[in-house]
């Protein structure tokens, strides 16, 4: 079993869906499962998410559009690993997002919720400065 697992809900993202996924097999900490939820796309979204090669990729997909929170409830109830984070098809994730992640989770076993600060981007993933830290 993974010691976490990324959600990703996707309704029609296939714009940005693969550099998303890519962020996302790019990280630092390794032992990590990402879950597709696919949300009945009528794009290529289904293909891009079951191209990927990764055996970390899992792929499902909804018979009819349940909506957003539907299919993170669904993402939620389906993961098998302790910790989960829970992403977005528009984003990209920094290298080592899961693996700071796991560490706050390591040091703080208690906490039932971990956020981080981003960083806005544009459509070429190119910061903005428009940067919000919490």
């Amino acid at each position: 079993m993974a010691k976490m697992t990324v959600v990703l809900p996707v309704r029609d993202g296939a714009n940005y869906l693969e550099s998303s996924i890519g962020s996302v097999l790019r990280q630092t900490f390794p032992d990590f499962v990402l879950h597709v939820f696919d949300d009945a796309s009528e794009d290529s979204s289904a293909a891009i998410a079951q191209s990927t090669g990764d055996p970390r990729v899992q792929y499902s997909r909804n018979s009819e559009p349940n909506g957003l929170f539907r299919t993170l409830n669904r993402g939620f109830a389906e993961a098998q690993s302790p910790l989960i984070k829970i992403w977005a098809h528009d984003d990209l994730m920094l290298p080592n997002c899961l693996e700071q992640c796991f560490q706050a989770a390591e040091k703080y076993p208690s906490c039932g919720m971990i956020y981080s600060d981003f960083y806005a981007i544009d459509t070429h993933g190119k910061r903005t400065g428009k940067e919000q830290q919490y």
